[in-house]
């Protein structure tokens, strides 16, 4: 790794809580790679790395992980999703706001890694469906609420999710 880049992660890490920072800059193996069954930077998680916190849970999944075919690769990561939702559900009904969008957050993660590339298959298109849903659900109470418009498209609905900033008053003219 260059000296740039040792010196970026290095400043990146250093400023962060001791407790959020999950690990070194040299605790995971840099390979720019595609290989499903191996979790380092620059590898084929690369993706949603900065939705975790600690990446214990995500070794053990990935280590569990028989095949990429949708019937091996999709349970997996469903399953992790709805452990997720589950508990952000059980934290929402108890008024843990907070506690409960970082579940949502996590479940949307593991949703998407099963949905990865995109809805292919019908299989990768429900998964897809519970991505969404997990999502709504940890923005739900966003101030502003996050606007959702959707529309039909080829037989079935499309749509945008898109934030918009908080109204300001406008200063009077000088």
């Amino acid at each position: 790794m260059g000296a740039i880049m040792q010196i970026a992660l290095i400043s990146c890490v250093k400023f962060l809580p001791e407790d959020r920072v999950t690990a070194s800059p040299t605790a995971l193996a840099f390979a720019p790679s595609e290989d499903p069954f191996v979790v380092e930077h620059g590898g084929f998680y690369r993706r949603w790395l900065s939705m975790f916190e600690n990446l214990d849970e995500l070794k053990s999944l990935v280590a569990t992980l028989e095949a990429t075919t949708q019937d091996k690769w999709v349970p997996v990561w469903r399953d992790a999703g709805r452990q997720h939702e589950d508990a952000g559900d059980a934290l929402a009904g108890a008024g843990e706001k907070d506690r409960a969008r970082t579940e949502y957050l996590l479940a949307k993660t593991y949703y998407a890694i099963g949905r990865f590339p995109g809805e292919i298959t019908s299989l990768k298109g429900e998964v897809s469906a519970d991505c969404a849903r997990a999502y709504r659900k940890a923005c739900r109470d966003l101030d502003p609420p996050l606007q959702v418009v959707e529309w039909p498209a080829r037989g079935a609905l499309s749509g945008r999710i898109s934030g918009r900033p908080a109204p300001t008053r406008r200063s009077p003219p000088c």
